[in-house]
């Protein structure tokens, strides 16, 4: 199963576009082609009009709780300014290699 056909992603990523819509640039998750059906998730999200990143890590963390009291999967998603993958820092190299959601 590829990440993009987990289900437990998929919800993850309908939940997101519920919840920011347009807002959302790309949902990567970083290593995507090592990640395992059974495993926790660490995924990147890429939002415009990001104004206040500790708010965004909030409504993140509420999402991720959701999802773990649904499906028993953690997912960590972390928020990031839209455009901001293109950086050259080692951390957004590593997110240009993962999979986009």
């Amino acid at each position: 199963m590829t990440p993009t056909d987990n289900p437990v992603l998929q919800r993850f990523r309908a939940v997101l576009d519920q919840a920011y819509g347009s807002r959302i640039e790309r949902v990567v998750l970083p290593g995507g082609l090592d990640a395992r059906a059974e495993a926790d998730f660490e995924v990147a999200v890429f939002l415009h009009g990001l104004s206040d990143r500790w708010q965004e890590l909030d409504r993140l963390a509420d999402i991720g709780s959701m999802m773990l009291q649904e499906t028993g999967t953690w997912i960590h998603a972390m928020a990031y300014a839209a455009g901001s993958w293109r950086d050259p820092t080692p951390r957004m190299h590593e997110i240009r290699q993962g999979v986009d959601l």
